[in-house]
């Protein structure tokens, strides 16, 4: 229920509309924290931060950065390396000077003090800054400077810019200008404390200036070394732990706001410090002064320096080497940087000492000195040295190498310095002999040393003084001869008294020959290892000494003699007892030696051969061979390296036995295990197929067209299954008892057999005496033609059942019964699938002769048949009108229809037509005439024949005149309305009639000569727009019925029922529908069938020609020969055709599947033909006869000469840019543009 708002209500709205816009207009402050104002007596509560009211008048407030991103407290890190970036949302915040990548980082922080709430009527007695080190590298010193540019952003902040855009006057927020008053200094820091700035000076500056109204930020910037690697890393606001965040406590008194001095109370200094220079470079300072308030003041600096000199304009000259502190007054107030001053370049090098002797057994330690034009001395340099004979190291210290003059030689870069060193021999250290001593046994040797200091320099013998001698075996006389006795090599040491020592070899040999001895070996030798042969020289005195004697003094019955560094070595080859003889001088002697087989270098498996037959063994027997071929049968285990191949392997006596099974390499292993290890040995061994066995086709059981090629894949098999190969088979086929020799068609197919004949056939081969054999069913192929068995048709009554039967021949002549794909004239027949191929049940529609088609594959065929009416089925009752008064006479028509809706001549008087609504009697032919009398709703209309019933209702209402019955006074009325009715129509007839011939006379007044021409085969469709499809006056459309297609399509001429779908071909369908456009319904349906939509199939098919037959009209004379047929045009038809607009057109060929190339095409033929619009004409509706038993004259429509319409001939038309019959775009029987293509022999195929 709705509620009327008056207008007090509506004047209400609208001034709270109004109120609400002024309130939008007027411009809000920043949201901000209040920041109250207190007395100094009363107990004020905290508004932000940690609050601590000491009691006394003072208090101090803690704040940091909770919750994050409020900022209260905010930070960041700048830094060299990178001068463009920012670090706002690092978590740490870095400050020092790392060596690696040359970079020095500041630390920036920002405190607001409206954001914390401090009270403007207070005194800051105090303010520092806590820092948490969360890494700490060497001992940085730390420096805490006020930042002066008020609008410095900390999330845009970086080492160049203070603000996007904005830059510092010097990079590093280093600039007078940029930051200063320095208030805090430490360099004591622990990783893991708490570190403590004092920031008093800048939070006081920012509450001061906060209370003039400008911003209430005080800012710190914290800066450490500018060199080497000391640095430490604090925990930023960024950290998820507040209580690790930096944190500004303020102590503050309460009562009246202090105001800080307006006069001179700090001076920056830049560059501040920590600052470093060298001795040789002078640097420029400047100084400002500023008040306690923070403004920059004016007044004259003078400069002081504690070492150097500095001018009134602020150059510093260097000369001493140490730090030096610079100071900058200003009306007496100082600013000071304490300068580090290096050493400058070197300008001279000195070395020290720059003469010296000493032993060749001692080293000097030299030092230099590098001064620059100050004389500081230089340290940390790079230099280089070299000696001319001996060695000297990085630090200066010399080594000799040799005795004589040596000079040591230092360098930095182009400066150099020398010293000069003789080096003398140092004291004997060693006495030295010759090293290959030799005397006979009974020979004497004088012993001579060679006296040598520590380095091997050689010095007199007579500083070694008097030698004491030492002999193993002999003598040694005071003057150092040595008498040899028995046979070897002797140690003899010597001692001097200077301390100098050493120790002479001598061999003493044998002396002159009395006999010779040849030491046999002891037992057999093995035939792989060398046998030393031992010969012993007996000389006069006794003595028994080994002795090498020449290889040609050597004989033996086998093997070879060999020179190692112990003497003559014997090499044995084969097993056997054998003599080794020598001879020295005349003496002569033999020996004999026993050898037997060396170890087993080898395994060897011996057999007959590496190849065997399937259906043989193979004898395996093992063997062991040394190094020089001597052979040996062992025992072992055998085994095969296969595991399938295990079973075919057993041990007999002495050996192994391998039982060939199946086709392949296989590989024997044999292990012996003996003393020298255990050796394996292998035998590959190829196993090939035996005597054939088996035979095996594929194929049994299985169907195959007699289209196809079929490869029996035969294979062959020895006893244990193995493959075999080049197996020639004889063949025998048996078809309907009759059997054929096929062999040297198979055998040369490789065989694959290529059946002709359908049916079953049963296959025989042979090779070798071994038979096979399977059996195979073969199919017909592809139907080649086909064929009705009714070949001259037959006749059948509308709903008779009758069955077809449809026969295929394939190329090899087989026949077979096959299903086809049908091709129905609309409402001829019905037709459903038979028992089995080739079989179908028609049943008959609509009477009259029909050419039934039909294809499967690339072969077609046809079949004429004659419905006749059949019995009566249903029975059809119209009436004249829906609704009706008492009074009324109206018309009703009662049809009987058999099955296929064909209209039956029926005696009348076996119609039994009953009502209640009134009088009815039988008027003519299939027409009663009803008389109401009884008003009422939904009264029954009932008509019986023959036992088929059919009611319809009707509607009737009471007329009130219908009283008054046949009296004049009715007559009267219905007269007097039915002549005012007639006068009018009568007039506005004539005044159309004489405006019909006006317009015809202006026409024939103004017609042109020239005749219109049709540019294009797609004109002819314009002709179609205005033709007027007639149906049966029984036959009537529903008023609801929607349009199937567009308006210049033309209806289908017949359905197309695939049954089953086994193929489709346009060109023949194209023919079909030309054929079938030929011949007139005989007896039309009761109601219009939706045309069924035919869809081109997916499968492409072999082109094939196309006949262009005539074009044919349908005589005007067709429709006179069927009874009851009426001609009559229905409005209804024109109301929807109108309703075509190239919009809807675009819609139905979308839904049809057409794409967009398609559309275009059929489109801009129509706008050709039609003059870019689409208008259909309106026929007057043809008065219906009574009389069904008389013949309606037709005219024929007057249609102007064209060209043959595509969709009435169902020959493929050209388009525009197409010539017919050559590849382009063509008009299908539908109307439908295709794009096909045309081959040099006349195939057609279709590309879009």
């Amino acid at each position: 229920m709705s509620r009327q708002v008056g207008p007090g209500v509506m004047l209400a709205l609208l001034g709270m509309l109004l109120l609400q816009s002024w309130v939008a207009c007027i411009p809000s402050a920043p949201l901000s924290p209040a920041v109250p104002s207190v007395p100094a007596s009363s107990n004020p509560q905290p508004s932000g931060g940690n609050l601590v009211d000491y009691g006394d008048g003072t208090a101090s407030l803690t704040v940091w950065e909770e919750p994050l991103g409020i900022g209260m407290v905010r930070d960041t890190w700048i830094g060299s390396a990178a001068p463009d970036s920012n670090h706002a949302y690092s978590n740490g915040l870095r400050v020092g000077h790392s060596s690696n990548n040359s970079n020095r980082d500041c630390a920036m922080l920002a405190l607001d003090l409206d954001m914390a709430s401090l009270w403007t009527n207070v005194s800051i007695l105090s303010a520092s800054l806590e820092l948490m080190p969360s890494q700490v590298n060497g001992t940085p010193e730390l420096f805490t400077y006020m930042i002066y540019k008020h609008n410095w952003n900390p999330e845009q902040a970086t080492w160049n810019d203070y603000d996007s855009g904005q830059s510092w006057e010097v990079s590093g927020a280093q600039g007078n200008d940029d930051s200063g008053g320095l208030m805090d200094q430490q360099s004591t820091l622990t990783n893991g404390s708490w570190q403590t700035f004092d920031v008093t000076k800048s939070v006081d500056l920012a509450h001061f200036r906060r209370s003039q109204g400008f911003d209430s930020t005080a800012g710190v910037l914290l800066c450490g070394p500018a060199w080497g690697d000391s640095n430490v890393e604090f925990l930023s606001s960024e950290v998820a732990m507040s209580s690790a965040r930096p944190r500004f406590n303020i102590t503050f008194s309460w009562g009246g706001s202090s105001t800080p001095s307006p006069n001179t109370r700090w001076v920056d200094v830049h560059p501040r410090s920590p600052v470093r220079i060298d001795a040789d470079s002078p640097l420029t300072f400047s100084a400002t002064a500023r008040t306690g308030q923070g403004d920059v003041s004016s007044g004259t600096v003078a400069w002081r320096a504690t070492t150097g000199s500095i001018d009134a304009g602020g150059m510093f000259t260097p000369d001493v080497a140490n730090v030096t502190k610079i100071e900058a007054d200003v009306m007496g107030v100082l600013g000071e940087v304490f300068l580090h001053v290096v050493p400058g370049m070197p300008v001279s090098l000195s070395l020290n000492p720059e003469t010296a002797t000493l032993p060749i057994d001692a080293v000097l330690n030299l030092s230099e000195e590098l001064l620059d034009a100050h004389d500081n001395v230089a340290s940390g340099m790079t230099l280089s040295w070299h000696a001319d004979v001996g060695s000297v190291n990085e630090t200066g210290v010399y080594t000799p190498s040799a005795v004589g003059e040596d000079t040591v030689t230092v360098y930095w870069q182009t400066l150099s310095a020398s010293s000069d060193i003789t080096v003398t021999p140092g004291t004997p250290v060693h006495l030295l002999f010759d090293s290959d001593l030799t005397i006979p046994s009974g020979g004497t040797l004088p012993l001579v040393p060679v006296v040598t200091d520590i380095l091997g320099n050689v010095m007199p013998l007579a500083s070694a003084g008097a030698i004491t001698w030492e002999s193993e075996q002999g003598s040694v006389d005071f003057a150092g001869i040595y008498t040899g006795a028995e046979t070897g090599t002797w140690r003899i040491n010597a001692t001097s008294d200077s301390g100098a020592s050493g120790q002479a070899l001598v061999e003493v040999t044998a002396g002159e020959l009395d006999d010779i001895e040849l030491v046999p070996p002891n037992g057999s030798v093995p035939a792989d290892q060398p046998v030393p042969l031992q010969l012993l020289w007996i000389d006069v005195q006794g003595n028994h000494v080994p002795v090498r004697i020449p290889l040609s003094n050597w004989t033996a019955e086998d093997g070879n003699f060999r020179m190692t560094s112990t003497g003559v070595e014997w090499l044995p080859r084969r097993v056997g007892n054998w003599t080794i003889g020598v001879h020295v001088e005349d003496h002569w002697e033999n020996i004999s030696i026993d050898v037997v087989h060396g170890n087993a270098s080898r395994l060897l498996i011996v057999s007959d051969g590496d190849t065997v037959s399937a259906d043989n063994v193979l004898d395996l027997l093992l063997q062991a061979e040394d190094v020089r071929g001597n052979r040996w049968t062992v025992s072992g285990n055998w085994s095969m390296m296969e595991p399938e191949a295990a079973p075919w392997l057993s041990e007999v006596d002495d050996g192994a036995r391998f039982d060939a099974t199946m086709v392949g390499a296989w590989t024997v292993s044999a292990e012996h295990a003996g003393a020298e290890g255990t050796v394996t040995a292998f035998l590959f061994v190829e196993v090939f197929p035996g005597a054939l066995a088996r035979i095996e086709l594929q194929g049994h059981g299985e169907r195959i067209s007699a289209d196809e090629s079929f490869d029996f894949q035969q294979r062959f098999f020895d006893m244990d299954g193995n493959l075999l190969t080049d197996v020639q088979l004889n063949w025998t086929f048996t078809h309907n008892g009759n059997s054929y020799d096929r062999t040297n068609d198979l055998r040369s197919s490789g065989g694959v057999w290529y059946p002709q004949l359908a049916g079953h056939h049963d296959v025989l081969v042979e090779a070798g005496g071994v038979f096979y054999q399977i059996g195979i069913d073969v199919d017909p192929g592809m139907p080649h033609t086909i064929r009705s068995l009714q070949s001259d048709g037959f006749v059948l009554t509308s709903g008779e059942l009758v069955e077809l039967v449809i026969n295929a021949t394939d190329l090899d002549g087989n026949d077979f019964g096959t299903d086809v794909l049908w091709m129905l004239p609309r409402d001829s027949i019905e037709l459903e699938n038979g028992s089995r191929s080739g079989h179908y049940l028609a049943r008959g529609l609509v009477a009259g002769e029909h050419t039934l088609a039909f294809t499967t594959g690339f072969a077609n065929g046809e079949l004429r048949i004659v419905v006749k009416p059949g019995v009566p089925n249903d029975i059809e009752i119209e009436l004249s009108r829906d609704n009706a008064q008492t009074g009324d006479v109206i018309d009703v028509e009662v049809r009987v229809l058999d099955y296929g809706g064909n209209l039956l001549v029926v005696d009348p008087e076996q119609v039994e037509v009953t009502t209640s609504t009134g009088k009815i009697a039988h008027d003519t032919g299939t027409h009663w005439r009803l008389l109401l009398d009884n008003p009422g709703v939904q009264q029954r209309i009932r008509a019986n024949y023959s036992g088929v019933e059919r009611e319809v209702f009707l509607d009737v209402d009471a007329d009130p005149l219908y009283a008054f019955g046949a009296s004049g006074l009715a007559t009267t009325l219905w007269g007097a309305v039915a002549g005012a009715i007639f006068l009018f129509l009568l007039l506005i007839g004539l005044m159309r009639s004489r405006a019909r011939k006006e317009a015809v006379s202006l026409d024939m007044l103004y017609e042109e000569d020239e005749e219109p021409k049709e540019s294009a085969p797609v004109a002819t469709l314009a002709a179609l727009h205005t033709r007027q499809f007639r149906r049966p006056s029984h036959s009537k459309p529903p008023s609801s019925a929607t349009l199937s297609g567009p308006p210049m399509a033309a209806p289908a001429a017949a359905s197309f029922q695939p049954h089953p779908q086994q193929g489709w071909n346009p060109y023949q369908y194209a023919a079909w529908t030309q054929a079938q456009q030929q011949q007139p319904a005989q007896f039309p349906a009761t109601a219009p069938v939706a045309p069924q939509s035919i869809e081109p199939p997916t499968q492409e098919h072999e082109p094939q020609q196309i006949p262009d037959p005539q074009a044919s009209e349908m005589s005007p004379d067709s429709s006179a020969a069927v009874p009851g047929v009426e001609v009559a045009t229905e409005d209804a038809a024109s109301t929807e055709d109108d309703a075509w607009t190239e919009e809807r057109i675009r819609q139905w060929c979308s839904a049809q599947g057409w794409d967009e190339s398609q559309i275009s095409a059929y489109l801009g033929q129509l706008h050709e033909s039609t003059d870019g619009s689409v208008t259909y004409e309106q026929e007057a509706e043809t008065p219906v006869s009574e009389n069904i038993e008389e013949a309606v004259d037709v005219p024929a429509e007057t249609v102007p000469e064209r060209s043959a319409d595509v969709r009435e001939s169902g020959v493929m038309k050209a388009m525009d840019g197409t010539e017919q019959g050559s590849t382009g775009w063509y008009l299908d029987a539908e109307g439908r543009p295709s794009y096909w293509t045309v081959d040099a022999a006349g195939n057609w195929g279709r590309e879009k």
